[in-house]
């Protein structure tokens, strides 16, 4: 199943960018130019290869890269943290503060990350305060 979903957005030509441990601070941006349909023996890992100008050769054949790679982007978006997210039986909501009091809202989840979630609701807008208290 996780190979479908990647191959739908991880193919040649797709936009990349990625740090290495052995660079700190350093971040690059390069095109893939080709990925491997299977992953590694034993992991989650996609052999790819990267096309990126190498300006001062810092980067070397063989060194391992954490790579980014952008699914989707929606502009204007109200993202929130993810814990900042209540689930429960009517589905999720957030909290926000409304004059001088929480007030429970319903969303509907969009684009999400490991830390931040996109929410969509009309009384949601950019300017509200979420509250919230992490587990």
């Amino acid at each position: 199943m996780f190979r479908t979903k990647i191959s739908r957005f991880v193919h040649p030509g797709s936009s990349v960018t990625f740090s290495t441990s052995t660079l700190p601070g350093k971040n690059f941006t390069g095109k893939i130019l080709t990925v491997n349909a299977v992953p590694t023996a034993g992991t989650l890992s996609y052999l790819a290869r990267i096309y990126q100008p190498n300006p001062g050769a810092v980067l070397r054949g063989g060194m391992l890269v954490t790579a980014n790679i952008q699914e989707a982007r929606h502009e204007n978006a109200i993202v929130v943290p993810r814990t900042a997210i209540a689930q429960d039986q009517n589905g999720p909501s957030v909290f926000i503060v409304n004059g001088n009091k929480a007030e429970q809202v319903p969303v509907t989840l969009g684009l999400q990350t490991d830390v931040l979630s996109e929410v969509i609701s009309p009384k949601v807008t950019a300017g509200y305060a979420s509250h919230y208290h992490p587990p």
